[in-house]
């Protein structure tokens, strides 16, 4: 009986027999905010006004950094290049953006099209925030004016951004 059991526990081990999976005992999938829709005219803006700080999520080295150099080649300011102190994202790129800085995470789709954009209420600067993540290829280098008006197109169900009225006492 003994061994009849250790056999079956062994073939269940190795895969032999499938066994039922657990919907519960799996980590649950991170679901991401829909994206933001450019603010205002939705109006591109020039490279040389980006300002981003450039982070890797992988276990790959040295992606940081070569993404932080062909941003900088194109006229973006790279304010740094750093390791994500988070999980891998997901997709290939994300974006984290506050309201005075969509229309720059916009932008940059251009150069970046498999990214996605998430919106940051807490960011209040003009710094996009981009995260290397999972099978990230290169940089659309040879992007033209007309990729880049393109990547202006409102993404998806975006969520427009509300401009919080700054009160004047």
């Amino acid at each position: 009986m003994l061994a009849v059991l250790l056999l079956l526990g062994l073939l269940a081990w190795t895969g032999v027999i499938p066994m039922p999976t657990r919907e519960f005992s799996r980590p649950p999938e991170e679901v991401v905010a829909p994206p933001p829709c450019p603010v205002g005219d939705g109006a591109p803006v020039e490279l040389n006004y980006i300002s981003t700080r450039i982070y890797n999520s992988t276990n790959a080295t040295g992606l940081a950094t070569a993404l932080g150099h062909d941003l900088a080649t194109l006229g973006i300011n790279v304010i740094e290049t750093s390791n994500w102190n988070d999980k891998t994202v997901p997709e290939p790129i994300r974006m984290f953006a506050g309201p005075n800085g969509v229309n720059a995470a916009y932008t940059l789709l251009a150069y970046l099209p498999e990214a996605i954009i998430v919106f940051d209420p807490t960011n209040t600067s003009e710094i996009v925030d981009v995260v290397i993540g999972k099978n990230w290829t290169a940089v659309n280098v040879a992007a033209t004016p007309e990729d880049v008006q393109a990547a202006m197109e409102p993404l998806p169900d975006c969520v427009p951004v509300v401009e919080e009225e700054s009160s004047s006492e």
